[in-house]
């Protein structure tokens, strides 16, 4: 039996929620909230309310209210009535607006039309009603709440506000969490004592305890209408659960639970911070030398803005502190150093300054200052200051730490290209007011922005990826390929496509890398060998083909610091590294003596790892010696042995089925020559068991060479695993394709056979047709077989007649051919 929730969801009484109702049986379940939006579905609005439920955990159902009017005015009542009987059964209700003047204005204003009017008055009654039952707890209004606060906060309307429709909604998130928990504790506990008689029934034989339970009780009930008040404010709510824990706790009665705004601030900060951290090093992201924590340095914050206000450069409005930009440009500063263009822009302004813009307009002096301190509201996170307790803005942190730890100086400092403005122009001016200077950051580094599949990545459009689930597909390596082949500065787009170029970019520097090593091991076994006597003397004399790839080394080294010179242009130097790279393997196929150029592919191997070390994609470690590890053998030594044992059974197999059997033609022993055979195929095959399936599994990449000898590498056995199964996949459709081909050339062979067998004077005649590939037959024909005319009796026009001329003649020739 489906749930409430999931009952209005599968019954879509309007056709247009678009939700699954399995999602939500299990939320109802476990007493989550059910949030309701009545507004039009697949908004951007609407996809941020959803985000919003998402991350809270409710279950989400979006209601077009322009439906109720689809069917005339005279069914109104009728559908909003079999909405909210559908809401009347869940048992925790958010309910949210797109539109919220449509609900929150005067039901009889004029402004409104018939219809609107209408539909606001039904919908308001059913709000009251639903308002009524406990079990409903908040009305939330979602957009526009500046201009219509008065009406929104009317009594009856809504318990809370919040501005989903805000950039930062993990933030405020976290916020109506906090809020939600103190307000629903606090209904609990009230609707509990209210309602149980196990106080008033007990016994006391003293005074004093009967004093605190009545306090209790009177808690309770003071507590119970503040919670039942039509809009009651936060503050009161928070009020009445404080005096009820008072009194709980004079009644020696359990502590009731109360959510600790700082505290659970904190809690979720450290939370997100360390998954970053984690996130970093899963990266290969090298650690900070100092980490700053905003929270750690709040008495700092302070102090900073303590100094640019005795600098003259900020002042303090109704607790909070503002930044003074008209005194700031006055003192001979500038203001707009990054952008001039910017300055005013009051959308950028209003995205800088996020919960702190509202409602601040009227404390501001000027529209360009913006928030240094900002005096904080009930409920959220607060620290003691000289103008009362309140929270830093959002750009003096950054100012305050980077001057702790690098001082009236900093030579660089990066972002994102959309924190240029504001962040960074106020950042910098806070700086350059405390420290009474005009230069605080010689230069700045603004990177481009992130998109996913060509759209700019956005939580609220769902078109994130997390870092994990990145590199639940790609290496760390290969993401940072694909930054290396975007300038830093330029827009970046990650997609499969992007992707797949930079992952086949990094396997073939990495199969580069491999092929280097093992040709620079052959040519030191050869040097050992000639020192042994067992073969002659490596040759170190260059020719031709070492001057060549020496000349475009030094070439290459060239183009690689003159790109890097160019605003750190990595594009242009990795296309300069893999031009390098194919000259070189084309020098190692050209030249298989492994003793020619062995000193110049040391240089060339050492150019390699400076420059990708210095890109962060360091090759892949050398291992260490046996004596590092203590005697014992790394995987590389073990992978080498075996690959080594491979090699040497796998030559001698296919030695044995190529060479014939000489026992055989003298001693006519065939059965002893098929067992030969049939053991080199077995043991071939246990060799490409190993190289395809065991090895892939545990991390070992074996790629057989024309020279006998393999070359292997490490790599995750997830990845290699996939490689195999795409390639097993791709080996299946191409025998599925070889065998169609084959298929078709019989079938071509048969049917050829067919018509040569048809006398060319009856080709045309209409049984012949399918044979002959004819959609249409043919009515009349001449005393020679040819047609004249269509199966319609329309005469044959002088080009189709020449046209089966041609056909015929070629025919002659084939049936003439098979009956020689």
């Amino acid at each position: 039996m489906l749930s409430p929730l999931a009952a209005l969801a599968a019954a879509d009484p309007l056709g247009r929620s678009g939700a699954k109702a399995s999602s939500f049986t299990a939320l109802e379940a476990a007493a989550s909230y059910s949030a309701i939006l009545f507004g039009p579905p697949g908004t951007a609005k609407t996809t941020v309310v959803e985000a919003f439920a998402t991350r809270l955990g409710w279950g989400f159902v979006a209601i077009d209210t322009s439906m109720f009017l689809s069917s005339g005015l005279s069914n109104v009542a009728s559908r909003i009535s079999e909405i909210f009987a559908m809401l009347m059964q869940l048992k925790h209700v958010v309910v949210l607006f797109d539109e919220v003047e449509e609900f929150c204005l005067d039901r009889l204003n004029p402004s409104l039309g018939m219809e609107s009017r209408m539909l606001t008055t039904a919908m308001l009654t059913k709000l009251a009603d639903l308002r009524g039952r406990r079990q409903v707890a908040f009305f939330i209004a979602t957009n526009r709440l500046t201009a219509l606060d008065a009406a929104v906060t009317r009594p009856g309307r809504f318990d809370l506000q919040l501005f989903v429709g805000t950039p930062n909604l993990p933030a405020r998130c976290a916020r109506f969490k906090a809020r939600l928990h103190a307000v629903q504790a606090a209904r609990a506990a009230a609707s509990a004592l209210a309602t149980t008689d196990a106080i008033t029934d007990s016994t006391t034989d003293s005074t004093t305890d009967a004093d605190a339970h009545a306090q209790l009780q009177a808690a309770a009930a003071s507590a119970e209408k503040a919670l039942s008040t039509k809009g009651v404010p936060l503050a009161d709510v928070v009020a009445a659960q404080t005096k009820l824990s008072a009194a709980a706790a004079a009644a020696n009665m359990p502590p009731l639970p109360v959510c600790d705004v700082q505290t659970a601030f904190l809690k979720l900060t450290a939370e997100q911070e360390a998954a970053f951290f984690a996130d970093m090093d899963a990266l290969g992201v090298m650690p900070p030398d100092a980490v700053t924590r905003v929270t750690d340095y709040v008495p700092e914050i302070v102090e900073y803005i303590a100094a640019i206000q005795r600098n003259g450069y900020c002042y303090e409005a109704n607790g909070s502190v503002y930044f003074d930009t008209v005194a700031f440009a006055a003192s001979g500063k500038k203001y707009g150093k990054l952008d001039p263009s910017k300055i005013g822009d009051e959308v950028l302004m209003a995205e800088g300054e996020g919960a702190l813009s509202v409602s601040t307009l009227a404390e501001k002096r000027n529209s360009a200052d913006f928030a240094l301190w900002k005096a904080s509201k009930v409920g959220e996170p607060a620290w003691p200051s000289p103008w009362g307790d309140g929270r830093p803005g959002w750009h003096i942190e950054c100012s305050a730490m980077a001057s702790d730890v690098l001082g009236d100086q900093v030579d660089l400092n990066s972002g994102g290209s959309d924190l240029k403005f504001p962040h960074h122009e106020n950042q910098m001016a806070q700086a350059e007011a405390h420290f009474d200077c005009c230069s605080w950051v010689n230069y700045f580094l603004h990177s481009g922005h992130l998109s996913i599949d060509g759209l700019k990545m956005s939580k609220s459009l769902k078109n994130f990826i997390t870092v994990r689930e990145a590199l639940s597909k790609y290496s760390a390596r290969q993401i940072r390929f694909l930054f290396l082949l975007h300038r830093y500065n330029e827009p970046m787009e990650y997609s499969e496509n992007t992707m797949g170029a930079a992952a086949d970019l990094e396997r073939r520097f990495a199969a580069f890398d491999t092929s280097l090593g093992a040709r620079i091991a052959e040519a030191e076994a050869a040097a050992a060998a000639a020192a042994r006597g067992e073969r002659g003397a490596p040759t170190f004399k260059w020719g031709k083909e070492e001057r060549e790839l020496n000349a475009l080394l030094d070439e290459k080294r060239r183009a690689v610091h003159e790109a890097l010179q160019d605003s750190i242009n990595t594009p242009l130097a990795m296309k300069q590294l893999e031009q390098l790279l194919r000259a070189t393997n084309i020098f190692m196929r050209d030249l298989p003596d492994a003793t020619r150029g062995a000193s110049l592919l040391r240089s060339i191997s050492r150019y390699f790892d400076k420059v990708l070390g210095a890109f962060g994609v360091a090759r892949a470690e050398r291992e260490i010696s046996s004596k590092e590890s203590g005697g014992a053998a790394t995987p590389l030594q073990l992978v080498s042995a075996l690959s080594a044992f491979r090699d040497d059974v796998r030559q001698i197999a296919i030695s044995s089925k190529k060479t014939k059997s000489k026992s055989e033609s003298a001693t006519g022993s065939a059965a002893e020559s098929a067992v030969a055979a049939d053991l080199a195929t077995d043991v071939l095959r246990l060799c490409d068991e190993l190289r395809d399936n065991v090895l892939p599994a545990v991390g070992v990449r074996l790629e057989d060479r024309a020279s006998g000898r393999a070359q292997f590498s490490l790599d995750d056995p997830v990845r290699l695993q996939a490689e195999a199964a795409r390639k097993r996949e791709s080996a299946a459709k191409a025998e599925a394709e070889r065998l169609a081909k084959e298929e078709k050339r019989r079938a071509d062979a048969l049917r050829d056979a067919d018509r040569a067998a048809v006398e060319p004077k009856r080709m045309f005649e209409p049984q012949f047709d399918a044979l002959f590939d004819r959609e249409t037959s043919f009515g009349e024909f001449d005393e020679t077989g040819l047609p004249i005319a269509t199966a319609d009796g329309e005469p044959l026009s002088k080009s189709a007649t020449k046209k089966l001329i041609k056909m015929r003649q070629k025919h002659e020739k084939v049936y003439s051919e098979r009956n020689k």
